[in-house]
């Protein structure tokens, strides 16, 4: 969870963002970071891979050993669960 975190830290950063953007950021990095990890281990799994590690959803369905279409309907309903834990962090 910890390269996780950094991954996701690294994207929310802006070149030449102040230090209270740098910090807001760093803040949301963290909250997204508790809310990926309140979240079931499929889904933290596939919205890992498709977003941290950049992977497209056939690559993502070899990873994870699952058919195209479950793969993009668990990163759906995995997307949806990481609203729902955001709305609950904030």
């Amino acid at each position: 969870m910890d390269r996780s975190s950094h991954a996701l830290s690294g994207l929310l950063v802006v070149p030449g963002s102040s230090p209270s953007q740098h910090a807001v950021r760093r803040e949301n990095a963290v909250l997204l970071a508790d809310a990926l990890d309140a979240l079931p281990t499929d889904y933290r799994e596939v919205l890992i891979l498709r977003h941290v590690e950049g992977l497209g959803f056939a690559d993502v369905a070899a990873r994870m050993e699952r058919t195209l279409d479950s793969v993009k309907n668990l990163w759906t309903r995995a997307l949806v669960g990481l609203r729902r834990s955001m709305r609950e962090l904030l």
